[in-house]
């Protein structure tokens, strides 16, 4: 793990207003909870948890949570342009994806 994120070229600050985003989402009950890894030429500069793996349940999300990840193509769409009564499409964020989201991780 970078010691620093400013040692990647992150800036700590807009790293943390990252998961503030992540935190109001939950706040705001779009979805229960997140795990967010960020790395850069093989070193991990941001690895939090937030919200819960079981709202219900109050059980916090863990960084070493395993999930499935079921229907969940939507939140890999920004909605910048993204206007209904236009029908204006979503722009995908994950443009090279390294990893399926339609397939269940092995162990």
């Amino acid at each position: 793990m970078a010691s620093h994120p400013e040692d990647a070229g992150f800036s700590a600050k807009r790293l943390e207003m990252t998961r503030g985003v992540l935190k109001a989402d939950v706040d705001a009950k779009r979805f229960p909870g997140a795990v967010l890894l960020i790395a850069r030429n093989g070193k991990i500069v941001f690895y939090d948890a937030v919200g819960y793996q079981e709202r219900a349940s109050e059980t916090p999300m863990k960084k070493d949570s395993i999930f499935r990840v079921a229907s969940m193509s939507k939140p890999y769409h920004d909605r910048c342009g993204d206007d209904p009564g236009r029908g204006t499409p979503k722009r995908p964020l994950v443009i090279r994806p390294i990893f399926s989201i339609f397939v269940p991780p092995k162990f």
